[in-house]
């Protein structure tokens, strides 16, 4: 305990008496503010900013607003956009994202076209914080885009010191991809960056990232040395900040690795006391609920409840979903453990309410992969290119075209090879446009698989388990209650609803993303689905698979034919009012033939041609074409419709 003590002891000192760094920070700010009014006052200024950040966010907060008017004043657009940037960084810290938002924007406007190195590295810093602001959000593919559309900026600006940040924010950005390996070694070369710029506080900020992927992972050896002795040198350079964050981590440590969990409560403790002395309030909040956690691996659900409350409060506050799913769920549990019955059932629908608000929020369009999206840039790219080639052979031709009439004959063939070389190109640009859809349309349906999986996970490991909960509950308050026959017929049949709903739970999980798909292949899997469907007795559905019981096809391959099925499957019984319906799934010498043809009311093909069909032929189409397959339809009314599909696999 005297190694704890000491640590609190140092603490109390830096937050109850001015800094030497305090000191140097006032006497800084009185020598810039008797400058004369110019740009290099204004450097100055954004200068001494970013070293206030975390020091004193009061006082930045107050320069930079005036960084901002005399900026506008001198008409000083790189003072300018540093100086928005600044306050919105500022805005960011205190959890306020709209107004952050704000002026990053406005910072963006006048650095977007900027081409020196000063205007690019500011953009760069700029992509950086766009990043940040989604990857608070948990939109992580966004998250990874800007990052890295910071570090490509930052390389094209020869600033690759400035490469720190992007690798930091990436490596925890890949912690919750739980992906350590990458994340270990993201945050080792920022802390090389930060050892060759012999830079402290890049240092144990890269450190705190590294120890951080390891205790993630589980790696708990050599972990409690090193996040100790980086906490004194937070001490040593005055980071509040860092030195919260990295008690935070020694935390979380203690509680999952050692599981001594009164440890874990001390340094959780001191984590949030240094949060609040620089009113960083997500970090409040979010170490608010780990501690509220560690009371809860404690089994001290009293002292649980009462964190966790707090931590739902800062969240509802800051409208923080994740933390308030945390929250109500642990709250959930805590009750139900203290035998508040009735709280307990409170607090697990307000937890259904806020999971259902998540996943109307981040729908598959917040999880089309970060690759697509950059390989569709640079496809954007090539195509101007093209584009701009064509222009400048188009300006050359008409140079050549006032030529002497004794070159005409010249001309005109020069013309005609121009011609073709122009169509080739144009054909180039046509092909680009067409790989872009692709992956575009490729990177839609993977976001809506990886949502699928995610929200199947969530319905059968989250739902499902509080249902099943409820349901043990429930029996063993039965054995303690005096029932009527009436009460006991009505409790009798809840119990059954309860069954039933944790089967269609499971039923709906299963058909988002059905295991057998992976575990036992596409043929089997359609057969278990169709027998599902004629469940319902409404259409007799009969599959044939002809060749295909060995069939090898990878597992996104095998999801998107899947999802084909079940598309024309549903919208047979939604709108063709059929009584019999055939699937058959043909594996050929060229690929895979998929018919699919029902005895319903049909309908005019037209309708598809000039409409390019409702949602579900849309998804049917963008799936055929991105295994680059043919589609056709024949169908008319009162005779039908047969759906040809062949697949090139």
């Amino acid at each position: 305990m005297k190694v704890s003590f000491f640590y609190v002891f140092l603490f109390l000192i830096i937050i109850g008496l001015p800094t030497k760094s305090q000191v140097n920070f006032d006497s800084l700010e009185s020598i810039i503010l008797k400058m004369p009014d110019d740009t290099a006052k204004v450097n100055r200024l954004t200068s001494l900013i970013a070293k206030m950040q975390f020091a004193n966010p009061q006082k930045a907060e107050i320069l930079a607003k005036n960084s901002i008017v005399l900026s506008q004043k001198l008409k000083y657009p790189f003072g300018l956009a540093y100086s928005y940037r600044l306050r919105g960084l500022l805005f960011f810290d205190k959890t306020i994202i709209d107004s952050a938002k704000m002026y990053y924007d406005l910072a963006w406007a006048i650095l977007k076209d900027g081409k020196d190195n000063l205007m690019k590295k500011q953009k760069g810093a700029l992509l950086l914080a766009y990043g940040t602001i989604h990857h608070q959000n948990n939109i992580l593919d966004s998250a990874l885009y800007y990052y890295q559309q910071a570090a490509d900026t930052y390389i094209s600006a020869n600033a690759d010191d400035q490469l720190f940040y992007p690798y930091v924010n990436e490596s925890v950005l890949h912690v919750y991809l739980k992906d350590y390996k990458k994340a270990m070694l993201l945050a080792k070369k920022a802390y090389d960056i930060g050892v060759q710029k012999k830079d402290l506080n890049k240092q144990i900020w890269a450190a705190n990232n590294y120890y951080a992927a390891k205790i993630e992972a589980k790696q708990y050896d050599s972990v409690e040395t090193p996040l100790k002795e980086n906490i004194k040198i937070a001490l040593q350079v005055e980071n509040i900040s860092r030195f919260g964050l990295l008690n935070n981590l020694l935390a979380k440590f203690f509680q999952d690795g050692k599981k001594q969990y009164d440890s874990a409560i001390y340094y959780y403790k001191i984590s949030i006391d240094a949060a609040t002395k620089i009113e960083d309030i997500f970090e409040i909040a979010t170490t608010t609920l780990n501690l509220g956690g560690a009371y809860m691996d404690k089994k001290d659900f009293s002292n649980a409840s009462k964190y966790l409350d707090a931590a739902l409060k800062l969240a509802n506050e800051l409208k923080i979903d994740n933390i308030k799913q945390y929250a109500l769920n642990n709250l959930y549990l805590a009750e139900e453990a203290k035998g508040n019955y009735k709280l307990a059932f409170s607090y697990m629908k307000q937890y259904l309410a806020v999971t259902d608000s998540v996943d109307a929020k981040y729908n598959r369009e917040n999880v089309v992969s970060l690759e697509k999206k950059y390989a569709s840039e640079k496809k954007d790219n090539q195509i101007k290119l093209q584009q701009t080639e064509i222009k400048s052979k188009q300006a050359w031709n008409y140079l050549l075209g006032g030529g002497v009439a004794a070159l005409a004959l010249i001309s005109v063939f020069g013309y005609k090879s121009y011609s073709n070389k122009q169509k080739a190109d144009k054909h180039l640009i046509s092909e680009l446009e067409t790989e872009k859809q692709l992956a575009a349309t490729e990177a839609v349906l993977k976001g809506e698989e990886q949502e699928r999986t995610r929200l199947a996970k969530d319905l059968h490991d989250g739902l499902g388990g509080m249902l099943s909960g409820i349901k043990y509950s429930f029996n063993n308050m039965k054995e303690n209650l005096v029932l009527t026959p009436d009460t006991a017929q009505a409790f009798s049949r809840s119990m059954d609803m309860l069954d039933n709903s944790i089967q269609e739970m499971r039923r709906v999980a299963h058909n988002m993303m059905p295991e057998p798909l992976l575990r036992y292949g596409l043929h089997k899997t359609l057969q278990d689905y169709v027998t599902d469907v004629n469940k319902n007795g409404v259409t007799k559905i009969v599959y044939q698979g002809l060749n295909i019981e060995t069939l090898q096809l990878d597992n996104s391959t095998a999801v998107t034919i899947y999802r084909i099925v079940q598309e024309l499957i549903n919208n047979t019984l939604k709108h063709a009012a059929a009584k019999n319906m055939l699937v058959q799934l043909l594996a050929s010498p060229n690929g895979l033939v998929l018919n699919v043809e029902d005895d319903g009311k049909g309908f005019d093909t037209k309708i598809i041609e000039l409409t390019n069909g409702g949602i579900g032929w849309k998804n049917i189409k963008s799936r055929v074409d991105l295994l680059k397959g043919t589609l056709k339809v024949e169908s008319s009314i009162g005779s039908g419709t047969q759906v040809n599909i062949e697949l090139t696999v």
